[in-house]
């Protein structure tokens, strides 16, 4: 038969092998085989083949969700007779774990928090404070996206806890007695 490639509305694209056997009068037979198309899997396929030197970089659960969807998927690309259904559901799945993948923002989420708990009066207006606020941006930044490596959530943790450790309390707020004193009268100074 011959090759014939077709787009129809609603329909990705396939290729139908045509077998026609004609006489000089007209078409006596059309036999029509429809091949899925694959291109969508395979697209997904190479971006998981992409992702292979970097398990490091993501959580053992988000990698282990992404392996789970490219077994699936490589079964179904592997499998002849696949239907399309098939072939999109398990395309649809393995991007998702691919965009699910992520590194491990706990550290960073918390220090996210303990700047943020930190009261603006408190601390000297300066560089050291904006340059602070411009790192904790960034930081929320890095925990709410999806996709994030942990070379790049540890840098953002880095960044900002540099950043915290350069702003200055003002004297004000500095207290002036501990616990230890409060609890104690007989303690001398």
């Amino acid at each position: 038969g011959i090759p014939i490639e077709v787009e129809a509305e609603g329909v990705k694209s396939f290729i139908i092998n045509s077998n026609v056997q004609g006489t000089a009068m007209g078409i006596d037979n059309l036999v029509f085989d429809a091949v899925a198309s694959k291109g969508a899997l395979q697209a997904a396929l190479d971006a998981a083949a992409e992702e292979a030197d970097n398990e490091s970089e993501y959580t053992a659960e988000t990698w282990s969700a992404m392996q789970d969807a490219l077994t699936q998927a490589q079964e179904v690309a592997d499998k002849a007779d696949a239907t399309q259904a098939e072939i999109d559901t398990a395309a649809e799945t393995l991007k998702a774990a691919i965009e699910a993948l992520t590194g491990d923002k706990t550290e960073l989420n918390s220090k996210i928090e303990e700047a943020e708990q930190m009261n603006a009066d408190d601390y000297v207006q300066n560089d050291a404070w904006t340059d602070m606020q411009t790192k904790l941006g960034e930081a929320k930044k890095v925990a709410e996206a999806q996709k994030v490596l942990q070379t790049a959530i540890n840098a953002a943790l880095s960044a900002l806890q540099d950043a915290m450790g350069k702003v200055e309390l003002k004297p004000s707020a500095t207290p002036t007695t501990t616990p230890e004193a409060t609890e104690n009268p007989d303690a001398t100074a």
